[in-house]
């Protein structure tokens, strides 16, 4: 968080350009009650969005296919409401985006949100949610970050906080379908020997239109050899 803004990811590779940001409209002194205009500052052909999310905040998002020329100096953001205009550089929103690279918290906001908004719509009710590989591997059992959920944490491997060992490529057989709201796996695509039937499993236990959060790494050392198979870029 820097301000009023939360940066969940700003890359730029080569001249592909792309931005996804939480910004407080209050903060930069534009009203809640509508969206802004977004442009990417002397760049044509930019896709942008600019959307109310539940707690009133603003879900900012642009990209672009950039001229090379005109990074790191000249690349500003810009958001317009009437005649009220704000601009922020790159560079300034590419720092805040590395500061919290290694942190998956920061782009697990927004599956926060949707279990929010799932619970707020459906009263005492209480969302089924599914970790995928969820045992404490780095002394972090996740799941216990939900309380408001009925969590079942699926594992290859035995361990406490684990209510059901199984393969992750064949959850379907041991699962119910259509049972789950949400499902959450960090950090254990890049160890799944199949991720993409991994990915169709999930949607047979999945309720229609539940919500999946999949995070896993780009770039990172091996790790839990010699079960580390993938990269994702």
């Amino acid at each position: 968080m820097a301000g009023s803004r939360t940066v969940l990811s700003c890359t730029l590779f080569y001249s592909f350009f792309r931005l996804q940001m939480w910004l407080d409209p209050a903060g930069i002194g534009m009203s809640a009650a509508k969206t802004a205009t977004v442009a990417l500052v002397n760049q044509t052909g930019a896709r942008t969005a600019c959307r109310l999310i539940a707690d009133r905040s603003w879900e900012v998002i642009v990209e672009a296919l950039v001229d090379p020329a005109a990074f790191p100096g000249e690349l500003k953001v810009e958001l317009v409401q009437d005649k009220v205009a704000w601009r922020i550089a790159v560079t300034t929103l590419l720092a805040e985006a590395a500061a919290g690279h290694a942190q998956p918290s920061r782009c697990m906001g927004g599956f926060g949100v949707a279990i929010a908004a799932w619970q707020a719509a459906h009263g005492t009710m209480r969302p089924k949610l599914l970790d995928i590989g969820g045992r404490a591997r780095s002394g972090v059992q996740r799941s216990l970050e939900y309380p408001g959920c009925d969590v079942t944490v699926l594992d290859i491997v035995a361990a406490p906080g684990v209510d059901l060992v199984a393969d992750a490529h064949e959850m379907s057989r041991h699962l119910p379908a259509g049972h789950f709201d949400f499902v959450l796996s960090i950090a254990v695509f890049e160890h799944l020997a199949m991720p993409w039937k991994v990915a169709v499993e999930m949607a047979r236990v999945l309720k229609q239109g539940g919500v999946a959060l999949v995070f896993t790494h780009q770039t990172i050392g091996m790790h839990d050899l010699p079960w580390d198979f993938f990269r994702f870029s």
